[in-house]
């Protein structure tokens, strides 16, 4: 099984094993696929089986595949392309799709289970019913975004890569974080970000109009720092690139460390000023070189154009990079 936050494709053997213990009488080689859009409230499965092997004293086996869902769905007539029956020796695939749509009409978020059964019909007798679900691929349908619903894989933790060329500096110092702290942070799986967007506000004062994005920019990052003026985040962008500073985690999670408790932050700790962070430098020499350098373990060295908050904020120094 393979999936994403909108697609996911699972392969399988199907297997008939007849009225008697031993070799199956019938395999097949079996493809779902779902399709989801996260602007949609409808998504698709589509089954594909191609024969494997029959068995001599089996002439012709038929295939009976059908969709069910649990939660707020409803489901459309399948569609099938090719032969449901096959016969030894036959090379086509048959082809099943149906849509199945999230009918939450009370505008709140909702799980879809989707599963599948098969049975075969062969020599006049019908197997019972196989079911067969993951609940990794429970489809989450909700309008939390925008007014227009969409659905996703609820249980799908995505990822985010870096792009070290256009942003060498940003994407060394997120490296130097995950791989030289003890703490891993990002590398353990199943503890991802949760994103905080712009519209949510520090809530004290209670008529503040200042977001905790902004906040936590302003704490780890104050524009008082001087920036060196070698430095460039992207060598892309050249001459049109200016110092610039940032932190780990982003200052759009509710991880940045700069949030407190209070308000919803989930970093283990929190700071008051970006000085309790572990901080580093990045800039380009007149050779064109890359180089790092750690300003916490050499008092000569100012704060610079892009420094690195540690979530746990960790006193621990290491080499840079």
């Amino acid at each position: 099984m393979n999936y994403t936050r909108t697609d996911a494709c699972v392969m399988n053997d199907l297997y008939f094993a007849g009225s008697t213990s031993g070799t199956p009488k019938a395999s097949f080689d079996l493809r779902h696929e779902f399709v989801l859009d996260p602007n949609s409230d409808t998504f698709t499965q589509t089954v594909s089986v191609s024969l494997k092997s029959l068995v001599s004293e089996v002439p012709s086996l038929t295939l009976d595949i059908d969709f069910g869902c649990r939660g707020y769905c409803e489901k459309e007539t399948p569609v099938w392309s090719g032969s449901k029956t096959f016969i030894a020796g036959d090379t086509h695939t048959a082809t099943v799709t149906q849509k199945i749509k999230w009918n939450n009409t009370a505008d709140v978020s909702g799980r879809i289970s989707p599963y599948l059964t098969v049975k075969g019909t062969a020599n006049g007798q019908t197997s019972n019913p196989l079911s067969a679900e993951k609940s990794e691929l429970d489809v989450r349908c909700d309008r939390d975004v925008k007014a227009t619903p969409g659905c996703v894989f609820s249980s799908y933790k995505p990822t985010y890569v870096m792009n070290s060329k256009k942003f060498p500096a940003a994407a060394a110092h997120a490296w130097l974080i995950q791989n030289k702290l003890p703490g891993r942070y990002g590398l353990r799986g199943n503890n991802p970000l949760n994103f905080l967007g712009d519209d949510v506000l520090v809530p004290d004062p209670p008529t503040s109009n200042k977001s905790i994005v902004d906040h936590n920019r302003g704490v780890i990052c104050p524009p008082s720092w001087e920036r060196s003026p070698l430095a460039t985040m992207s060598p892309e962008l050249g001459a049109s690139d200016v110092p610039s500073c940032g932190e780990f985690p982003f200052a759009a999670s509710w991880q940045g460390a700069a949030t407190p408790k209070s308000w919803g932050g989930k970093n283990l700790s929190q700071v008051t000023s970006g000085e309790g962070c572990l901080n580093t430098i990045a800039q380009r020499g007149a050779d064109g070189v890359w180089g790092g350098s750690c300003p916490t373990r050499a008092p000569t060295c100012r704060p610079g154009p892009s420094r690195v908050d540690v979530p746990a904020c960790r006193t621990t120094r290491t080499p840079s990079p």
